[in-house]
């Protein structure tokens, strides 16, 4: 019955009651393979409490990771959803009073001459420097349209070196869960 939200329902239950009991620490031996489930309820592999007030009360053994998990106390750990909904709501609100992007539609400058002959000459769309450049604040910013072209114009080469840099990330990646004893039933 994974990814029902289960486990974190009862991990939160239990975090619950610690603020109750004036708990203010959990610390576990997590399986190398449940890690990713403790980072999710909030542990973490630093650990903040005093060794001498853990030392000898738990078992230490191979093939697991220390992990603590802080249990603040003002904190309703069932309520956590709505806490961030609530919290998501007063932030858009606040930036709703800021901003005017829903509230005003600013039309495209109309193409000149100099825009499309320039822009067709570096091959660039020039209806998209011209969007670029109408932009209120660009112009203020400091851009020039000789900027926003190159710009336009390197994007292929920014699009070759985040995918070299990808390839390169995965590879990576690959060879660290190659080097891994647990990975043995996934090698050729």
């Amino acid at each position: 019955q994974q990814v029902k939200g289960y486990g974190t329902k009862v991990m939160n239950l239990v975090k619950r009651q610690a603020v109750t009991e004036n708990i203010e620490y959990f610390i576990t031996y997590a399986d190398n393979y449940a890690i990713g489930y403790f980072k999710k309820q909030g542990f973490s592999k630093s650990i903040a409490m005093p060794k001498n007030r853990y030392h000898g009360l738990i078992k230490d053994y191979d093939g697991g990771t220390i992990m603590e998990c802080y249990i603040h106390p003002s904190i309703d750990y069932t309520r956590i959803p709505q806490m961030i909904e609530a919290q998501r709501q007063f932030i858009l609100g606040r930036i709703r009073k800021v901003s005017l992007s829903d509230k005003k539609i600013y039309t495209p400058q109309p193409l000149n001459v100099t825009t499309v002959s320039l822009g067709r000459a570096v091959g660039v769309d020039a209806n998209a420097v011209a969007r670029a450049m109408a932009i209120p604040g660009v112009a203020e910013a400091g851009w020039t349209l000789a900027d926003v072209m190159a710009a336009s114009g390197s994007a292929q080469k920014d699009s070759d070196r985040q995918k070299n840099f990808l390839k390169s990330e995965l590879l990576h990646i690959l060879q660290k869960i190659k080097d891994q004893n647990f990975s043995w039933p996934f090698r050729e």
